[in-house]
């Protein structure tokens, strides 16, 4: 599918309008979504720009992201970088999702709309079993010790076999 699509809608919904849209487009807001229940079920970031309802979500698993236009697929990819952008065009404005890992250990994700080269709105989700970082580095340790201590036997149980 073409990355970068155009979408034309005549759409004057404007019963849920976001109170940034009084504030020029320049502002440079960012706003917490809290965090996430599980893992698998991906990353999903909401925003409301000219009356029109944006949804971007991304897939840690697997690595596919969308964007959505008022529930009409505009873009998708699928991409294992720490930061990709998904560009498509909304009536005459250039518009841009961009995804960026910030932290591996905590899998934080910023979402960011960009119109016309120009910052918006960014977003952030961290999952709730990573947020605390110490906890992360504890549980990393872990699952690092339980994969030593089966591989070393397992190694152990092979050369013994062939021996």
């Amino acid at each position: 599918m073409d990355n970068n699509q155009t979408i034309e809608t005549n759409s004057n919904d404007n019963s849920t309008s976001n109170p940034m849209d009084e504030s020029s487009d320049n502002h440079q807001e960012v706003n917490q979504i809290g965090t996430m229940a599980l893992f698998s079920d991906g990353f999903s970031f909401n925003f409301e720009f000219g009356g029109h309802k944006i949804l971007a979500w991304g897939s840690a698993k697997s690595g596919k992201e969308k964007v959505f236009v008022d529930g009409q697929v505009v873009g998708e990819k699928r991409s294992f970088t720490r930061r990709s952008v998904i560009p498509f065009t909304l009536g005459k404005d250039e518009l841009e999702i961009e995804f960026h890992t910030v932290s591996l250990l905590t899998a934080e994700l910023h979402c960011t709309l960009i119109k016309n080269g120009v910052h918006v709105e960014t977003q952030k989700q961290i999952p709730k079993y990573t947020a605390n970082k110490k906890k992360s580095k504890w549980r990393i340790a872990f699952w690092f010790a339980i994969g030593f201590v089966f591989g070393f036997f397992a190694i152990d149980e092979i050369v013994a076999f062939f021996s």
